[in-house]
């Protein structure tokens, strides 16, 4: 998932969400000096990425970072934008941005907009 905005509007909020959400009890920090942190709990896999002080895709994919992009586990990708047009078509792309009253969030995919509509639904 590309997690998009500018600074303090969020990402690294959801991203702690969505690790709870998946029973991860650890710390979630931003990963800011060191592009990834991996978490591995109760059978999920969560690679959360910042990839804010990256230059481009081309330091991204030296890394052997697109690994994360296969597999079952789930990766988050705060700052996509460093990746140019690199991101798998099946990324859901969430942008965040400040509010009067706290933040808003657009969510945009590839896949189908009634998939789309199902998980704005879902509690």
């Amino acid at each position: 998932m590309a997690l998009h905005g500018p600074l303090g509007a969020g990402k690294t909020s959801f991203v702690q969400g969505l690790a709870a959400g998946l029973g991860i009890g650890s710390d979630i920090p931003s990963p800011t000096f060191t592009y990834l942190n991996l978490y591995e709990e109760k059978g999920f896999s969560l690679a959360h990425f910042d990839l804010y002080r990256m230059r481009g895709a081309s330091d991204f994919f030296s890394m052997g970072f697109e690994e994360y992009f296969e597999g079952d586990g789930i990766a988050a990708i705060e700052w996509p934008e460093r990746l140019e047009n690199a991101l798998p078509n099946r990324a859901l792309s969430f942008h965040f941005e400040h509010a009067p009253e706290g933040r808003i969030v657009y969510l945009s995919s590839a896949f189908a907009h009634d998939l789309i509509d199902l998980l704005a639904e879902w509690d």
